[in-house]
């Protein structure tokens, strides 16, 4: 309704600039007033066959040279049809006929001009209302496409994060998602796995370095763990299944407020 209202609007102010234009030119409003609603109804149909017809169908889709063969076409039967219309509005009905034996018929075509001036003001709102909305289509499908890029590379980052590992000299690749925690043992770490368990000549805070930094904390001096696999938690100790392990006093503030930043994470009794 907004939009129809807006259109009626447009198309009034047309009328009233241009009776009131030409009026003031040939010193006769009634008269300025019916030769521009006389014009009015082709500008209008002019206007929204290019609008809605011809950008949609050929401008849009990159076909420039056939929107301008036939928006030349359409320009020339408009004219043609008001032309033709004003001859026989003269032929037929001889009640008007008086009035072009006023100094207004010199001004006839002046009001055709400032008809298809309006024509190609209406199609240029057109396009830049387009252009615009595109635009910010365009700008909002790129931001979406960005955050949607950065998430599905975090995911894949975090997902399947490698790390390469010297056991038994040879090097073994480990997927950081499988490690439950990490024991150290002086120059070694033992990592417990989900069904295994490593040990390789590192130590824990070595390893600590190559680690996501959002997925594993240490806890103790001698343990490091992977926030999703605690399955609850106390002030002194985390539980990883049946698996206890001690939280150190030097780790349990860092733990706890790194345990209450994570979002979307189960509710865990400390």
């Amino acid at each position: 309704m907004n939009r129809i209202l807006t259109h009626f609007l447009f198309w009034l102010s047309v009328l009233l600039f241009y009776a009131v234009y030409f009026g003031a030119k040939g010193d006769s409003f009634s008269q300025s007033l019916f030769f521009v609603a006389f014009f009015l109804p082709v500008t209008i149909a002019t206007t929204y066959t290019i609008n809605y017809w011809l950008i949609p169908r050929y401008l849009k889709k990159g076909l420039l040279p056939l929107f301008a063969l036939y928006c030349g076409y359409i320009l020339l039967i408009s004219i043609y049809a008001e032309l033709a219309a004003f001859i026989a509005l003269y032929l037929i009905n001889k009640s008007f006929q008086s009035l072009f034996e006023q100094p207004l018929l010199l001004d006839l075509m002046d009001i055709l001009v400032g008809m298809y001036i309006v024509i190609f003001a209406a199609v240029a709102i057109h396009l830049v209302r387009k252009w615009r909305v595109s635009e910010g289509l365009v700008s909002e499908h790129r931001s979406q496409r960005f955050k949607a890029e950065n998430e599905l590379e975090d995911i894949k980052q975090n997902s399947d994060r490698i790390l390469t590992l010297r056991v038994d000299r040879e090097d073994h690749q480990i997927r950081e998602k499988d490690i439950v925690y990490i024991e150290s043992q002086r120059d070694y770490a033992l990592l417990h796995l989900r069904n295994s368990s490593i040990l390789t000549k590192r130590t824990l805070a070595s390893l600590l370095e190559d680690l996501n930094p959002d997925e594993f904390i240490r806890i103790h001096r001698s343990y490091v763990v992977q926030l999703n696999k605690i399955t609850s938690s106390s002030s002194t100790s985390v539980h990883i299944e049946d698996t206890s392990l001690p939280i150190g006093r030097s780790y349990k503030d860092h733990f706890l407020s790194k345990l209450h930043l994570r979002k979307g994470e189960p509710v865990y009794d400390i």
